[in-house]
């Protein structure tokens, strides 16, 4: 627990802090499974909520066990209480997240707009990827009048330009 960000199935099912050991992924396990990338290393997290626990987990092995529900297949949380955890990231690496740890709310629509902004820029030709990212951010910004601000963790190399589409 302790600060660390989790990403986990939309049907995992939680009902005690315990369970996070066996239903959900670090963050920092996913960032190892890009080690193998030539170029880039790219984590997109399609939703940051926050603990599902609180601030205070039940522990106890008793407990009614909820099922978490969400539209999209993963979703990722911070084990600290609000939001997504502080995200450390070496090299070319980038982690894009719908929000900045626990600095802006999420509401449904803000979900979507991350989601529906992201599917639009990233199929735009010739724009460089950090470019799409902070374009991401604006339309997230506009979509739910500034209660989102989506965050790029991590920084590309300058020698290259990267693209999701080619010129």
């Amino acid at each position: 627990m302790g600060g660390v960000t989790i990403s986990f199935r939309s049907n995992a099912r939680l009902a005690v802090d315990r369970d996070i050991e066996y239903e959900a992924v670090p963050l920092s396990q996913v960032l190892r499974a890009t080690d193998a990338a030539k170029k880039i290393k790219l984590v997109m997290l399609d939703a940051c909520r926050d603990n599902p626990f609180g601030t205070a987990p039940d522990r106890g092995a008793g407990s009614r066990r909820q099922n978490v529900h969400r539209r999209r297949a993963v979703a990722s949380r911070s084990t600290s209480g609000r939001g997504l955890a502080e995200v450390k990231v070496a090299g070319a690496t980038l982690v894009v997240s719908p929000r900045k740890t626990d600095r802006s709310r999420s509401t449904a629509k803000a979900a979507f707009a991350f989601a529906v902004a992201v599917v639009q820029r990233i199929a735009t030709p010739g724009v460089e990827i950090n470019k799409v990212f902070r374009l991401v951010r604006d339309d997230v910004m506009e979509a739910t009048a500034g209660l989102q601000e989506p965050y790029t963790y991590g920084s590309l190399p300058g020698k290259e330009d990267f693209f999701f589409v080619a010129r």
